[in-house]
């Protein structure tokens, strides 16, 4: 599993497998070579995406989590306007991979959502399907985060949806089954 932690300042373009990456922080740099050694088998699948869920420890909270608990405790958040992703879900991430594999999957690929929005657009999304207010989320910018990151962080799946006959998630999808995962775990405590 590797990352989409490769492009900058090109808003919510979404990027192919095969399109030119930045390595700007250590994390990519990493992330990279993790690719690089894998590429030299050619059975390997190596998979591109951007994945949220729920861990369950209160003390490291994901970035759902998060976003979840401060919007139903009504908590101030910050949101960027300019940091955009294609997020799936852990669980969409984990069937897609493995309806990949059953078919003989290999090389590099890009599983996520087929919509590219702003952490702003997601929040807001996620707070209107549950029902909770959005006066506490502040827009902010990625800028101010240090190291640098990448912000333009779309994924192209067309080659895996044509290659292996998969069907990609938007957004609403992801958040439903969020929430839906979420509920799951509830009810499982």
């Amino acid at each position: 599993i590797s990352t989409d932690h490769w492009y900058v300042g090109d808003g919510n373009k979404l990027h192919k497998e095969e399109d030119p990456i930045m390595l700007i922080n250590q994390y990519s740099k990493t992330k990279r070579l993790g690719e690089q050694f894998a590429l030299k088998d050619p059975s390997c699948l190596i998979i591109r995406t951007n994945i949220t869920g729920f861990r369950g420890e209160i003390q490291r909270p994901t970035f759902i989590e998060w976003l979840v608990q401060s919007l139903e405790k009504n908590l101030p958040i910050t949101l960027f306007n300019d940091f955009y992703t294609c997020t799936i879900s852990c669980r969409q991430l984990s069937s897609l991979t493995i309806r990949a594999l059953e078919q003989n999957a290999s090389g590099l690929i890009n599983i996520a959502s087929q919509d590219c929005i702003s952490k702003l657009e997601f929040g807001y999304s996620l707070a209107k399907e549950m029902g909770v207010s959005t006066n506490n989320i502040q827009e902010g910018s990625i800028e101010s985060i240090k190291p640098r990151r990448a912000n333009s962080l779309g994924l192209n799946t067309e080659k895996a949806c044509k290659l292996y006959n998969l069907e990609m998630p938007n957004k609403m999808n992801v958040i439903r089954d969020l929430l839906d995962n979420k509920t799951d775990i509830e009810s499982a405590c």
